[in-house]
């Protein structure tokens, strides 16, 4: 995600770099339009006081004609920025979009692994605080067995040496 943010981040700033830059060639290129047309205008009104077929009016054909194809060649370049501009525009905007987008999508996945890695450090500690806890118990339920026939023992050896105890009793009494 960091790396297409870097991707999409440099991409929108050459997008604003090149809108800029259709926006001044439009803008030069307007002004060499309608600098073109009005002096096509004035020579197309010039040729109307010539006499037709004289060597003056064909020059100023030519002159037109050049202005004309001029004025044309001009207002293609204009579009051409105009498009590139508006192309830039909107690549620009959406770009922004994606910028933001990826922009959360790191910072959310920063958080995610942030949390994990936190969460997984505390979890080893209580996995294995539970793992010895389960130990113990284990140990204690054994303690318990062992103490439980240790008592049994301890009573049977008692009663064992009580009857014996009674059994010599007797015996010294009958002797």
């Amino acid at each position: 995600v960091s790396q297409q943010l870097t991707a999409v981040a440099s991409r929108k700033k050459q997008a604003f770099v090149l809108k800029e830059q259709a926006a001044q060639a439009l803008e030069k290129l307007e002004a060499d339009l309608t600098s073109s047309e009005s002096e096509l205008g004035r020579e197309e009104e010039a040729i109307t006081a010539l006499v037709h077929g004289s060597p003056e009016y064909s020059e100023q054909e030519l002159k037109i004609s050049n202005l004309k194809a001029r004025v044309e060649d001009i207002r293609g370049r204009r579009n051409s920025a105009f498009t590139l501009f508006q192309s830039k525009e909107k690549f620009a905007a959406e770009l922004e979009i994606h910028e933001r987008t990826q922009t959360k999508l790191r910072d959310n996945l920063r958080m995610w692994i942030t949390a994990l890695q936190s969460d997984t450090e505390e979890r080893v500690v209580t996995f294995r605080s539970r793992l010895e806890a389960m130990k113990a118990v284990a140990d204690q339920d054994i303690a318990k067995q062992l103490d439980d026939i240790g008592a049994e023992a301890d009573q049977r050896n008692a009663e064992y040496m009580a009857r014996a105890g009674s059994a010599s009793d007797r015996l010294r009494m009958d002797r």
